[in-house]
């Protein structure tokens, strides 16, 4: 409704959202390989620091902003409306975070060498570049 009303809010959105896209695939693809050989272990966060961190997670954010922009329900109570879409997304989230950590896992025994992770590096910087292709067109 909102974007019916004032399209220019679309229209802005998708360009910012492209730009800060284009400058994360920047960042992935010039990210320096891991020093591999450090032997430094750093703790990670607490699952309550994990999900304090949210809060702050601009992916998060614009995930949620979108969500609710392109599948909320114009008609039924809003409240219920949401949660129900909450739900459904957690129910398609957490298999899919699974999965990516799991694949995230299998690529990390793979890849070993400073040139095998600048390769990886670059080819995700341009994947991630290219989704601005699917926003913008």
């Amino acid at each position: 409704m909102l974007f019916e009303r004032y399209p220019a809010i679309q229209t802005a959105l998708r360009w910012v959202g492209s730009a800060y896209l284009l400058y994360l695939a920047w960042k992935i693809a010039s990210a320096p390989p891991p020093n591999l050989k450090a032997q430094t272990h750093s703790i990670p966060f607490t699952f309550w620091q994990a999900a304090a961190f949210q809060f702050a997670n601009p992916k998060a954010w614009v995930m949620g902003l979108a969500l609710m922009a392109g599948f909320l329900p114009e008609s039924g109570q809003p409240v219920f409306n949401a949660l129900l879409l909450a739900g459904f997304a957690e129910v398609v989230a957490l298999p899919c975070i699974a999965l990516w950590a799991a694949f995230g896992t299998a690529i990390g025994q793979w890849i070993k060498s400073d040139g095998a992770w600048r390769a990886f590096n670059i080819t995700m910087g341009v994947l991630t570049a290219a989704c601005v292709v699917l926003i913008l067109g």
